[in-house]
């Protein structure tokens, strides 16, 4: 009876050992919590001006605003701190996998650079049979590693990042794109976003000089 208690206690504690070993052995390199991915952004934290933009690759106003928001931004040096949040829309057909090419980048370090690409040739690829090629062959031009990036677009974890950014949009009342945060101002659109950012942006500054 002996015996055959320590052989099961024996075998028990082995289980509980292997199992946790087998089960980090098939997490993928990209399946990252969130904490340890750092935010999509430019400038000091500490700027005077905050902005959080949601934005949708395939969305044409969002690829409209990337002119007059880094015109703003280059007018303003050294005031800003920005933040790029994923928010796909449904009823655009490859958003989803192009927010997915370009976290996977980010992953890489490669994330503005995926993010200009995206928005440069977005008529190319929005207009595409399949993207999923134009996008590997983004991943090859910029160096990326193309085997970890090519895993890193099946998993879903990256998927529910993208997801979080959206959710966390939608709660704060974002429901199309570009969206803007100024300050916590929302500006809606690329047209508001033109019409009202540079002045917010003076008002700010100036009740921060006050």
């Amino acid at each position: 009876m002996k015996f055959f208690l320590y052989t099961f206690t024996g075998i028990f504690l082995a289980t509980l050992l292997t199992v946790p070993i087998l089960i980090l052995r098939k997490l993928p390199d990209s399946q990252a919590s969130s904490s340890s991915i750092p935010l999509k952004s430019r400038g000091d934290e500490r700027a005077p001006i905050q902005i959080v933009e949601y934005s949708d690759f395939q969305c044409p106003s969002c690829q409209a605003v990337e002119m007059p928001l880094k015109e703003l931004l280059d007018r303003y040096p050294g005031k800003f701190y920005f933040v790029y949040k994923h928010f796909p829309l449904m009823g655009h057909k490859f958003s989803p996998l192009a927010h997915q090419a370009a976290e996977c980048a980010h992953e890489q370090g490669k994330f503005w650079e995926f993010h200009d690409r995206l928005y440069q040739d977005q008529m190319v690829w929005s207009s595409a049979l399949d993207p999923l090629k134009i996008f590997l062959n983004y991943a090859r031009d910029m160096k990326l590693n193309e085997e970890r990036f090519a895993r890193c677009l099946e998993n879903a974890a990256v998927a529910e990042r993208i997801q979080v950014d959206k959710k966390e949009g939608q709660s704060a009342g974002v429901n199309s794109t570009p969206t803007f945060f100024v300050n916590g101002v929302m500006l809606t659109g690329s047209r508001q976003f033109g019409e009202s950012a540079d002045r917010l942006v003076q008002e700010k500054l100036a009740e921060q000089k006050g």
